[in-house]
């Protein structure tokens, strides 16, 4: 480590590297200079290291991976360079393990295998599914909205919102991406014959524990009840899809085999699985494989996973942002209501006047991305160009950073978005900063180039759909009781308290409690 270290100038140096698995044994906030990063580091450290150190990219190395080094870069320009070639930087496929649990998918392969997944999942995602996802988003929380004015009346205090907005995405999930219906009360849904857990219930647990599923050895698979549900969840999640793939082929309603629970739910047509099998068998007849359904059910997997925590995470932020802001607030109900005119309810078609709305989710994906990082290896000694001071104009100057054969390059997302240089005032709440141009080469949520997200609409059409839902019924604050003011205490220390991240496969907000108040 130590000649390693000397011969690339390290800016860093750990005893437990970034690419060792040991990191997630830890709580998330614990960082130790010399000895751990936290993983919740790159979200909260933002672009002040590199800001100390002058220059947008610095080297690590450790003692857990003393011939390797990790390479931070903060660089637009660069991170563009690493993304969209292909050698020398592939896809550090050891990281995007936890999701290939179930089958390989998007984020699980390389090269030729990645082109056939790609070019079969871009077809899932069609010009319907936008739709789809604002009427899913809308039915489910209008149930959610019926059962608060049965329950808690016009004031409704949720102790930590990501509980909800975590609900509310898996189901709006579920429904448009398996086409199954779920419900806000877990337990109205029964197994289906020859399962202990329901459709539900699995999915929420595998959601949960995909990183703990990863980390555990086989021998602990029935060692505790937790182990044991975790094992159960995962095994019979995987029956279920595959169930609903046999069921899709067949061209019968998977209902019919939960004829029990038939009558409380059913399918939403055209979601992507309907459409991931079809195309997937349309490329099996026209070019002689399509995927297996062991990969249709990784990429469905891949689509629930990416599509449920990271959106959950960003509205309850979102939501949160809006509590510290009721100016803005005010501003954005204001917009809703001017846009919904004499309707009792918004429409699919209104989506492109919701700016204000859509500022407020991309603000708050700026400053909270669900990724932090992306990773890349590379595959042989390279180079990449980043910027000492800034981005490479008026002469600012760039400097040659050398990295070696099999070192792993971070694309540290969350850093970028606070890049002064293409944010102006970053540590400021400012969703009009969205509502005209703006840099999208440093605006990162969904990467860039031809591996970036494939279902970046679909994750913007839900979150800005539950925001004007929410909004367009309820007044949102902060529950004083559960989060009481400090006196004294500034408007910045005050949203970092309340905005606290924790961060392991996903960033998300650590406690946060809302109070909903029915709009008059």
């Amino acid at each position: 480590m130590v000649n390693q270290g000397r011969r690339l100038k390290a800016d860093r140096w750990n005893l437990i590297g970034n690419q060792s698995m040991i990191r997630f044994i830890f709580p998330s906030w614990v960082d130790i200079p010399g000895l751990i990063q936290g993983t919740v580091r790159p979200v909260v450290s933002k672009y002040s290291d590199y800001q100390r150190l002058g220059k947008d990219a610095f080297i690590q190395v450790s003692m857990t991976s003393p011939e390797k080094c990790v390479v931070f870069l903060a660089d637009p320009q660069a991170y563009k360079e690493f993304t969209r070639m292909r050698a020398p930087f592939i896809r550090d496929l050891e990281t995007m393990r936890p999701v290939g649990v179930f089958g390989d998918n998007l984020l699980t392969t390389e090269e030729e295998e990645w082109k056939q997944h790609r070019r079969i999942a871009q077809r899932a995602f069609t010009e319907k599914t936008p739709k789809l996802v604002w009427t899913e988003t809308f039915g489910v929380l209008e149930q959610l909205f019926d059962i608060w004015d049965q329950d808690h009346g016009p004031r409704v205090r949720v102790s930590h919102v990501l509980d909800m907005t975590k609900t509310l995405t898996l189901m709006v999930i579920s429904s448009a991406a398996l086409g199954y219906r779920l419900s806000w009360i877990e337990s109205e849904e029964e197994p289906w014959p020859g399962y202990k857990f329901s459709f539900q219930k699995a999915l929420r647990i595998v959601s949960e524990s995909l990183l703990a599923k990863t980390l555990m050895p086989e021998w602990t698979a029935n060692l505790t009840e937790m182990t044991r549900s975790i094992t159960t969840a995962h095994d019979e999640f995987y029956r279920y899809v595959h169930q609903m793939v046999d069921a899709n082929r067949k061209g019968s309603n998977v209902m019919q085999s939960a004829s029990k629970i038939e009558s409380n739910l059913t399918r939403a047509s055209g979601n992507v699985l309907d459409v991931l099998v079809a195309a997937s068998d349309e490329d099996a007849v026209a070019k002689g494989k399509g995927l297996t359904d062991n990969e249709v059910v990784g990429n469905a997997f891949l689509f629930l996973f990416a599509g449920h925590e990271t959106t959950a995470s960003a509205v309850a932020f979102a939501l949160g942002f809006l509590a510290l802001y009721p100016d803005i607030q005010k501003d954005v109900y204001m917009q809703i209501k001017q846009v919904t005119g004499t309707r009792s309810r918004l429409e699919f078609e209104d989506l492109a006047k919701l700016t204000l709305v859509s500022g407020t989710f991309l603000e708050t994906m700026r400053i909270y991305p669900s990724v932090s990082q992306i990773f890349r290896i590379t595959s042989e000694d390279t180079t990449l160009s980043v910027a000492r001071s800034g981005p490479d104009s008026n002469g600012v100057q760039r400097e040659t950073v050398f990295v070696p054969a099999g070192s792993q390059i971070v694309g540290h997302i969350a850093a970028i978005h606070f890049h002064p240089a293409y944010w102006p005032e970053p540590e400021e709440f400012r969703p009009s900063r969205f509502c005209g141009p703006y840099n999208r080469d440093a605006y990162l949520p969904f990467s860039v180039g031809g591996k970036a997200c494939i279902g970046q609409r679909f994750a913007e059409t839900e979150g800005i759909a539950a925001l004007a839902c929410i909004l367009a019924q309820y007044d949102v604050s902060v529950d004083t009781d559960l989060f009481p003011d400090i006196p004294g205490e500034s408007r910045q220390a005050r949203q970092a308290r309340l905005l606290e991240p924790k961060h392991y496969l996903s960033v998300l907000p650590r406690r946060l409690p809302l109070v909903f108040t029915r709009r008059k």
